[in-house]
């Protein structure tokens, strides 16, 4: 994922408290979600935290998470957990929590980590993780399933290659109908399982839109771009000139995999 702007020292506790209270990056579950009257399903807001580990406190880590996080976030209600890693390209010993918010009026209440734990268990808690990890990262993005689509999946895939696309300021809309009209009926036509787009609302850029695109395994990533595959690279040239210069300003890639292990996942419809 994208690489941290580290907290200091000084705020480096506050941010790990602010972590781990409001969670108690588009998450697969968000692949399922309702749809609206007109078919298409709903936007849905996620909170998505990247948290930095030390690296001799990893395996600490995780299992502060598999042993007093997640009990404590199911028992005070909490739904869905999804656990990220980077993986074997980027910053290393990052984790990244995805987890949907309703509406932000329940940040006023308890966090489900109070509801479950308690006071004592929370300060306990905060005491432990906050010596294991370097820094923190937290953002809210929106799901744009106008710009997604999701074909038959057995399961949650095994990696996804995370591309953050900042865009011009005022030219959102350019992006946003180039994607529409050129690049998802051509990315439709590889056969892959899926491309999911959101945008983020708070705590970044908010011209910024992140992309995901599932793959079955490692090998799939020698087959080359999906627009590569449908138009080999000449006609992927000629698809690119489509956009019009100057809309994207920055790009960044990387590959995540899904903890299964670390996260809460409901049942998938």
């Amino acid at each position: 994922m994208k690489a941290l702007r580290f907290a200091s020292a000084r705020n480096l506790i506050s941010a790990v408290v602010f972590v781990f209270l409001f969670i108690s990056v588009v998450s697969v579950q968000s692949v399922y979600a309702q749809a609206d009257k007109s078919g298409m399903p709903a936007r849905e807001m996620l909170n998505v935290t990247v948290v930095s580990v030390r690296p001799d406190m990893v395996m600490d880590f995780e299992n502060l998470i598999k042993t007093e996080y997640n009990p404590a976030f199911i028992k005070g209600g909490g739904k869905s957990s999804e656990v990220w890693q980077t993986a074997s390209f980027g910053t290393a010993y990052e984790y990244i929590f995805v987890q949907p918010v309703e509406k932000f009026a329940q940040i006023d209440g308890p966090s489900y980590l109070m509801k479950g734990a308690g006071a004592e268990g929370v300060k306990s808690f905060l005491g432990k993780v906050g010596k294991m990890v370097n820094g923190v990262r937290s953002f809210v993005i929106q799901t744009r399933p106008d710009m997604s689509f999701t074909n038959k999946m057995e399961g949650p895939p095994n990696i996804v290659v995370v591309s953050h696309v900042q865009v011009a300021q005022g030219r959102a809309g350019e992006f946003e109908n180039f994607i529409l009209n050129e690049w998802v009926p051509t990315v439709k036509r590889s056969g892959i399982s899926g491309y999911w787009v959101s945008q983020v609302m708070f705590g970044g850029n908010v011209n910024e839109f992140i992309t995901l695109t599932p793959q079955a395994n490692w090998a799939e990533l020698d087959k080359g771009p999906p627009i590569v595959r449908v138009l080999g690279a000449e006609g992927a040239a000629k698809l690119m000139a489509k956009l019009p210069n100057g809309v994207v300003t920055n790009l960044e890639r990387y590959i995540s995999r899904l903890n299964k292990e670390l996260s809460v996942m409901p049942a998938a419809k």
